[in-house]
């Protein structure tokens, strides 16, 4: 609980009161105040507040006689508890509402008390129990430092960091002015003309699909961890403690509302006021409102907030609520203003009723149910459907509604400001850059071809990957390819040689902007010996991969490159067999269980899909497991030294396990692998042994 002099001022002024309430005579539920606690109202959209602690008293009003409920995030003060004759707690508050201070008692199970991150020696303590991955932290640090008020909540999305990027990315789902920079806009199927060179409009004149790259950068939100546009993190509730007339004042400055107007229905006074008022009703932050006002209509205003438009005479809408995106909606945001319900002030038939109403709006629909940030209001990544129910498109906004916050606090700034950051799975370990390319944007190919073959499916210049399986034995194809754009750039043409198995050959396209796509041909090219290929231990018949060693007057292939504890299940996931099966055995070519580890001396074996006759042996080696048993320990430092001392010498996988020094191995004529162990063998097998270097597989 906090205890400076603001607090203890309202105390000795409730303990005034209590006196006073005590001469004449009326029972008291509450005690003298010694510490007073800042909180919210949590969980309720509209809290009553009684003039005693139980439902059997009166409610509190307005000067007016309005009865007054608190909305969901509406800031108190706690006095005091007390328990009613149920034995149910209840808090004595206080309160500012319509400028008046007010006292009253409210249900403790809707009052949430404020936190804040502590001292600075708390705060490494703070990162770690919120669970802010390394790549935030150094921002936050220097934030802290800077602001140790400041609370930073870490909002677990649980939502893989490349998921959220790809739905995000959606044609039309984000938008940037057409006047921006080209490696800003997309280039992705339906975001771009070819037939007329243009970006493809989705809202009013000139809004298109911003590119994946742009999206990455105002979807990572390690990129806003500064002073100003940290704000689009801060939780919107109104907070009427730090949170006054005059910093919506600040916002307004130089726009079409920094003045008084006389409203429609007669009522005088001034935009701020009108703010504030919606925001005790709607528990909305005042600042953000403003700020929202000013992004959604501009600093002059619109038809929007003119009332003047044709058909919709006297209808306003400050904040463009309904106004989808279409070729024209102001007229779909009016249509939406014109409509009844009384929970809304519907229709906005005054500009008050517009900004209250529409506040009520944006609390009921995105705020009270989550969305209670900027961000995820542009960037909608929790509850049980992400990605849906976001309320604006300009993939900006956020940022530049930040800046405006930032500047409404003025010296209020230095108060228990509450921000709520998102934390994605598996986020890039650096921060995702803005693109800044400019000049030719265009990364399609006008034609991709292989000479002599076609392409499965047929070439167009929105599909990215193609197939080519060959009946035959194909040791090179020539790749040719042009661009839309003879400003563009293209890797990955040419004469391309083959391997048995599946090649997987890509063709870059890189714009003028800096901008890339690239297309894919996967083509099956089948041998006279089958294949294996493995992401981590790839095996060619030709022996480009695999390991061939010489033994005496033979060479026997051995596959290597395993981490000790690899099993057999692990290992299948990774083999893709081409044009045959393949199994793996034991030393004594006993069939190995799935869940079995790797062991040097293990046999895989192609087997031929038709006949089931055996292709091809290769023999695993684990480098250091020298007697088999798939670990490496003071066993195999015994087996190497009794080959040393030629008392048991070495063959096979088992020498091949032994030579741990692989640096030293030579290649014969032919380019096959000839062992060399050596008591330096011996040696890399004791810094193993002590953790001080370990043996490599690769």
């Amino acid at each position: 609980m906090r205890n400076d002099w603001i607090h203890k001022l309202t105390c000795i002024i409730a303990s005034l009161l209590t006196a006073l309430i005590l001469l004449a005579g009326t029972s008291l539920y509450y005690s003298y105040c010694e510490a007073a606690t800042s909180a919210v109202v949590s969980g309720a959209a509209a809290l009553n507040v009684r003039s005693g602690p139980g439902t059997d008293y009166d409610n509190v009003t307005t000067n007016s006689g309005e009865k007054i409920t608190l909305p969901n995030g509406y800031s108190v003060t706690i006095l005091d508890e007390t328990r009613d004759s149920s034995g149910t707690l209840w808090y004595y508050i206080s309160f500012t509402y319509e400028y008046t201070e007010k006292t009253g008692y409210v249900l403790s199970d809707y009052i949430k008390e404020k936190t804040s991150t502590g001292t600075a020696g708390d705060f490494e303590s703070y990162l770690d129990a919120q669970g802010f991955p390394e790549s935030y932290r150094e921002a936050l640090r220097t934030l802290h430092a800077q602001h140790p008020a400041w609370v930073f909540e870490a909002q677990h999305t649980n939502l893989e960091w490349q998921d959220a990027l790809q739905e995000e990315s959606k044609v039309g789902k984000n938008l940037i002015q057409n006047s921006a920079i080209s490696s800003w806009k997309s280039m992705e199927a339906g975001a771009y003309d070819y037939t007329t060179n243009k970006w493809v409009v989705f809202d009013g004149s000139d809004w298109v699909s911003a590119s994946r790259e742009l999206i990455a950068y105002y979807l990572d939100p390690r990129n806003f961890l500064n002073d100003t546009e940290i704000f689009q993190f801060e939780t919107l509730s109104y907070d009427n403690t730090y949170q006054t007339i005059y910093g919506v004042q600040n916002i307004l400055g130089g726009s079409f509302m920094d003045k008084s107007y006389t409203d429609t229905d007669g009522w005088t006074g001034t935009y701020a006021e009108a703010f504030i008022y919606a925001a005790e009703k709607s528990g909305v932050s005042p600042y953000h409102l403003a700020a929202r006002c000013i992004q959604e209509v501009g600093t002059q205003g619109s038809s929007a907030t003119g009332g003047q438009v044709s058909g919709y005479e006297g209808i306003f809408n400050f904040y463009n609520i309904g106004a989808t995106s279409s070729s024209n909606p102001v007229v779909l945001g009016l249509s939406f203003a014109s409509q009844y319900n009384d929970t809304y002030f519907l229709p906005w038939d005054a500009q008050w009723k517009a900004i209250a109403g529409g506040a009520i709006y944006l609390g009921t629909r995105y705020i009270n149910v989550g969305q209670d940030t900027l961000y995820l209001q542009k960037f909608n990544v929790q509850g049980s459907n992400p990605y849906s129910h976001q309320y604006m498109t300009n993939v900006q906004a956020p940022t530049m509604e930040a800046r405006k916050m930032a500047g409404a606090y003025g010296a209020n700034v230095e108060q228990a400001i509450a921000f709520k950051i998102p934390v994605y799975k598996n986020m890039p370990e650096t921060v995702c850059e803005a693109p800044k390319g400019s000049g030719g944007s265009v990364t399609a190919l006008s034609s991709l071809t292989v000479d002599g073959y076609s392409l499965s499916p047929t070439f167009h210049k929105d599909t990215l990957e193609y197939d080519l399986v060959l009946t035959e034995m194909v040791n090179f194809v020539t790749v040719r390819a042009s661009t839309m754009d003879e400003s563009a750039k293209i890797s990955g043409t040419g004469t391309i040689e083959l391997i048995a198995g599946l090649n997987s050959i890509p063709i870059t396209v890189t714009a003028q902007n800096g901008s890339s796509v690239v297309y894919t041909i996967n083509i099956s090219n089948p041998s006279d010996e089958s294949t294996v290929n493995s992401g981590g231990y790839s095996i060619n018949i030709e022996g480009k991969i695999f390991l061939s060693v010489l033994e005496g007057e033979s060479v026997t292939a051995m596959l290597y490159g395993f981490e000790v504890g690899t099993t057999v299940e692990q290992l299948a996931k990774e083999i893709t067999a081409v044009n045959c099966s393949y199994r793996i055995l034991n030393a004594d070519t006993t069939e190995k269980s799935s869940d079995s580890v790797l062991a040097t001396g293990n046999i895989l074996q192609v087997i031929n899909s038709f006949t089931e006759e055996v292709i091809k042996e290769y023999f695993i080696v684990i480098y250091g497991d020298i007697n088999g048993d798939g670990e490496i320990s003071g066993r195999d430092m015994l087996y190497l030294q009794r080959h040393l001392l030629d008392l048991a010498p070495l063959t096979g996988a088992y020498a091949e396990a032994a030579d741990v020094n692989w640096s030293d191995s030579k290649e014969n004529a032919e380019g096959a692998k000839i062992s060399t162990i050596s008591a330096k063998d011996m040696l890399y097998l004791q810094r193993h042994l002590l953790d001080m270097q370990k043996i490599s597989q690769k």
